[in-house]
């Protein structure tokens, strides 16, 4: 059951829309019965007047969800629409007026109604929630997504990573149980990394995944980031659980699932390497050259 998220905002809020948009697409990816089409993927139609059934035909969706985000002062105003693509219609549509504080608190109501709406009743105990929201406030999550916004920007450069990293040591320090941001300052700041890389340096990136997992154990990226961790220590089997833990906890993501099969290529599985790239390349049908 393909899915995928659209947003629309005003120039100054398409950082916020989009890690909005992001966050959805995740919490959705844990629903079992869904299969989420990629970010990538599905971005590119941001704001297109382009017809839904012709977004959905090349995408392989059956449904699209689009939203608007709008702040002012202290509010927040989240509408969203969820559409029969290949039938135009519309099945459901919410609006969310609330105190900014609340955001994660919508972020989860959005995609468990979107959920139950695409898939009748909901096990909500199946959803593994990644963010330990308790503490967080609007300006960890905001310096969140200019970290990721800048680490998923394509540029691999070190002074795009140096960037992303700060980004994400200012989420840390306005909420220092923020689990998301532990684990992508560590994917982040191993872009840093001169060759040889020194010792200190592969100690902070463990150091900041595994505060990752021991604040959120159901951290998907942390878990991938471990096994990579893990992997480049030769501890093969430690690396596998991690990363199959990653897969069970997000299984229709699609950077998780080409990570993923790097991993088994190493590690001597080409068969289920070979599986995992096609469900990458299908969840995402725009990837990049290096799947």
């Amino acid at each position: 059951m393909p899915f995928r998220v659209l947003h629309f905002a005003e120039p100054e809020e398409a950082v916020f829309a989009e890690g909005i948009s992001e966050d959805i697409t995740t919490e959705l990816s844990r629903f079992h019965a869904i299969r989420v089409t990629s970010r990538m993927s599905s971005f590119q139609f941001n704001a297109s007047e382009r017809p839904a059934q012709e977004i959905a035909t090349t995408l392989g969706a059956d449904f699209i969800l689009s939203g608007t985000v709008r702040r002012a002062l202290n509010r927040i105003r989240v509408v969203v629409e969820l559409y029969e693509a290949l039938e135009d219609r519309q099945i459901w549509s919410e609006r969310f007026d609330r105190a900014d504080a609340d955001i994660f608190a919508v972020l989860d109501e959005i995609s468990g109604l979107v959920a139950a709406c695409m898939t009748g009743e909901v096990q909500l105990a199946e959803t593994r929630r990644t963010k330990a929201k308790a503490g967080q406030d609007l300006t960890a999550y905001e310096a969140l997504l200019v970290g990721l916004d800048l680490h998923k920007s394509g540029d691999i450069s070190p002074r795009v990573a140096t960037r992303a990293v700060a980004a994400f040591s200012e989420a840390i320090d306005a909420a220092p149980d923020f689990a998301r941001a532990y684990a992508w300052r560590a994917c982040s700041f191993s872009r840093t990394w001169d060759f040889p890389v020194r010792q200190d340096q592969f100690d902070q990136v463990s150091q900041d995944v595994f505060k990752a997992l021991e604040l959120d154990p159901a951290e998907a990226e942390a878990h991938r980031i471990a096994g990579a961790v893990c992997r480049a220590l030769h501890e093969f089997d430690r690396a596998t659980l991690h990363i199959e833990k990653a897969l069970e906890l997000n299984p229709s993501d699609a950077h998780i699932a080409a990570k993923s099969a790097e991993h088994f290529a190493f590690s001597g599985q080409p068969q289920r390497a070979h599986d995992l790239i096609n469900k990458a390349m299908a969840l995402n049908t725009m990837f990049p050259g290096w799947y």
